[in-house]
């Protein structure tokens, strides 16, 4: 070999040295910038380039340099969640970080008949894995609504909110039982929340791709969206409480006013308030007429002048001293009497 063909040979490797540590793409051919690591491949989904005999090789381009993949699965979510800000590649679920683009890859035109071959070894493909079946809600549990529009003012009637790390619609469910709630709603992945029932005409359907976001308990169900809320409610037999003997609901609901519903009314604020606690604290005065509303108010009296029913769901407000009653709500009043009644 000559001194000029050595240093020829040099220079060529100088080159190929240049070229192999800029970026691809732009005015540099690809042929060359990929030259001695295989064909370039690209796809709308990687972050990069692809240098190598095949896609499956697992190299891409980072800086210029053709590097290995991690070989490690994508654990959560759709394109773009498992290696963003870590290892570019293509993401799908149940894929390798990495993995197979989801196109046809195309190989640059080599630029000398000198440039290498792909290899004869077949290409490895990773078959994504089919969403998991979601976990069973709780016994008595069923779907209110697959997704309905939430606001400020909550669609959930006395709506307590909770962040879950676990959150899936059963934990939320389950989380919401424990609690004494009997409506259960998961929102933004991680919100979970309870309720005693649904404000009447708020829960307007949304269109089910806006409930997408994925649970933070579990990626492969789904938890809402922003504003986007699952409904659930109990259906089993919610807890009631047996009235002291003698005394019989009037009314299971009523609207109070400032002139009360309840004659002669004295109102007490009872921390462990209850229908059963409120015509307790009523009788012990001497009273034949007890009410409950907002939750920890006992009205006690001696008759009862009802000028409006309201529906029973507006008497929905956990009671102070068991969350799993309904002790009225604002100005709307359960009554009891130990008198015999006319049925109202």
């Amino acid at each position: 070999m000559t001194f000029a063909a050595l240093i020829g040979i040099v220079l060529l490797l100088l080159a190929h040295l240049q070229l192999s540590s800029a970026d691809c793409g732009g005015s540099r051919p690809i042929a060359l910038c990929c030259m001695g690591l295989g064909p370039y491949y690209s796809n709308e989904n990687v972050w990069g380039s692809v240098c190598g005999y095949y896609p499956s090789d697992d190299n891409i381009l980072i800086g210029g340099r053709c590097i290995p993949m991690p070989s490690t699965g994508c654990p959560t979510g759709s394109i773009g969640t498992c290696c963003a800000g870590t290892w570019p590649g293509y993401c799908a679920l149940g894929t390798d970080c990495g993995g197979n683009p989801s196109s046809t890859p195309t190989s640059g035109t080599p630029s000398s008949s000198t440039s290498p071959s792909p290899p004869t070894s077949p290409t490895t493909t990773t078959t994504p894995t089919s969403p998991a079946t979601p976990s069973p809600l709780p016994s008595g549990w069923i779907l209110a609504s697959a997704c309905a529009q939430d606001s400020s003012s909550r669609v959930l009637v006395n709506d307590v909110t909770t962040i879950l790390s676990d959150n899936t619609p059963s934990a939320c469910a389950a989380h919401c039982s424990a609690t004494n709630y009997y409506y259960a709603g998961i929102e933004y992945g991680d919100e979970c929340h309870c309720g005693t029932g649904i404000v009447s005409g708020a829960d307007t359907p949304l269109d089910p791709s806006q409930c997408s976001m994925a649970c933070a308990g579990d990626a492969l169900e789904t938890c809402g969206g922003s504003w986007a809320i699952q409904l659930y409610q109990y259906q089993g037999q919610a807890p009631t409480e047996t009235l002291p003997k003698g005394w019989v609901p009037v009314t299971p609901c009523a609207v109070d006013t400032a002139e009360r519903d309840i004659n002669g009314d004295l109102v007490t604020t009872l921390s462990n308030n209850t229908p059963v606690t409120c015509i307790e604290y009523c009788a012990a005065a001497g009273f034949d007429y007890a009410g409950v509303e907002y939750g920890d108010e006992c009205h006690c009296g001696t008759g009862t002048t009802i000028r409006q029913i309201a529906p029973a769901s507006d008497c929905s407000m956990p009671c102070a001293g068991d969350a799993a009653l309904t002790c009225g709500g604002p100005w709307r009043i359960q009554i009891y009497s130990s008198e015999p009644q006319d049925t109202v």
